[in-house]
């Protein structure tokens, strides 16, 4: 059989589907209540422009994905955890697309596309909430964003499909607001006519959602209780940077045995996300080809570095849209290493690392759905499903 890059992302693309496979069975928990509750209590009148339950978030796009997913498939969470995961492999593939338009080598973008469909540096979790699909989306509109913008934008067609993927992406999550900064500072390297239609794709999404948010506050007071930034971005964005070779996050509904080991382990967080800076900061100096996926990086964590959660907990799901650019920093280095079986060696023990904590997480996340937090919140739910089937059936 002739070994080419596609033959390597094929592989693990099937290292990928056999450890999703167990996690189709998991369960609603936490934050998919959000969602379930409104659809449950509103159906299909609830507004798209609403704000979620207990939540500050501008997504009518994820609503109204999230609406037509529970039209069809009810309370039933297998079929949503397999519409992440196949929403991930479009996102993996259309991402290998991108990464061999940016002069890394064949082998280097089907390895990177490759370690990110595995799970390397987000480890899965994202595709691991059912709620989540919004934001998976995003990334993948992202994604289609840069590769427009990788290209000249000839025609008509090719202009409105930048426009309407930049405009688009930000109504599914926040994220999706960098699809027009990554598509403008990649359309740098391109003619001049797609650097003016990617800056002005970019303005619009920026003041247009900006002006929407300002005026929604006024309808939703929701909308008005956006968390304020700490001024701990550079602390913040090392420790996020660690998550992606040392995936112990800070919760709030951690175990005490997780904790103790978060405690334990997690001082080293910011003296590794340090080394990874400077490592990523003279990847970027050595090698030209690296430099707008060390910017993606950096783009892809700062939106969760300015804005700290309570407690100053860290997320290892928001290194989702950092994980794709980071696989292919990786796996540059790897297919520039002079000896070849070192290379195999060491993908191998990410490869076999990724699975391992995929499968401890995804383990979790199926006995979590029994803890009693997620407990009181299906019986909410169960409540909620009597009280509007009674007041619609008088």
């Amino acid at each position: 059989m002739r070994r080419t890059p596609g033959l390597l992302f094929t592989i693990l693309a099937i290292v990928s589907l056999l450890a999703y496979l167990p996690v189709f069975d998991n369960g609603f928990r936490r934050d998919d209540y959000a969602f379930l509750e409104q659809m449950v209590e509103y159906g299909g009148s609830w507004h798209v422009f609403a704000p979620v339950y207990r939540f500050a978030f501008f997504r009518p796009g994820a609503i109204a994905l999230f609406q037509a997913q529970y039209a069809v498939f009810g309370l039933h969470s297998s079929p949503y955890l397999i519409v992440n995961y196949l929403l991930h492999v479009g996102v993996a593939v259309a991402g290998w697309r991108v990464l061999r338009r940016m002069q890394i080598g064949e082998w280097a973008a089907a390895l990177g596309a490759g370690l990110f469909l595995v799970g390397f540096g987000h480890y899965g979790k994202t595709v691991m909430w059912a709620s989540s699909c919004g934001s998976v989306v995003a990334m993948l509109l992202c994604v289609f964003a840069v590769d427009l913008a990788s290209r000249p934008l000839k025609g008509f067609r090719a202009k409105a499909a930048l426009v309407a993927t930049v405009i688009i992406a930000p109504s599914f999550h926040e994220i999706g607001l960098l699809a027009g900064i990554l598509a403008f500072f990649r359309s740098r390297q391109a003619a001049p006519e797609t650097r003016w239609w990617s800056a002005i794709c970019a303005f619009v999404s920026l003041v247009g959602w900006g002006a929407t948010w300002i005026a929604l506050s006024q309808l939703y007071p929701p909308y008005g209780a956006a968390a304020t930034a700490i001024p701990r971005v550079v602390v913040r964005l090392a420790r996020y940077l660690s998550l992606f070779l040392l995936p112990v996050e800070r919760s709030a509904t951690a175990t005490d045995g997780l904790r103790r080991i978060s405690g334990i382990v997690g001082w080293l967080g910011l003296p590794l996300g340090v080394i990874v800076a400077i490592s990523l900061g003279l990847i970027a100096k050595q090698w030209k080809s690296t430099r707008f996926l060390v910017l993606w990086i950096v783009f892809g964590l700062l939106p969760f570095t300015l804005v700290g959660l309570p407690g100053d907990r860290l997320q290892l799901r928001y290194t989702y849209m950092a994980s794709l650019p980071w696989c292919a920093v990786v796996a540059f280095l790897l297919v520039r290493l002079p000896l070849r079986r070192l290379a195999i060696a060491l993908t191998t023990a990410i490869v076999v690392y990724s699975v391992g904590i995929h499968i401890f997480i995804a383990q979790y996340y199926d006995r979590s759905t029994e803890n009693w937090l997620n407990r009181a919140l299906h019986s909410e739910l169960e409540e909620l499903q009597k009280r509007v089937s009674e007041r619609e059936g008088r």
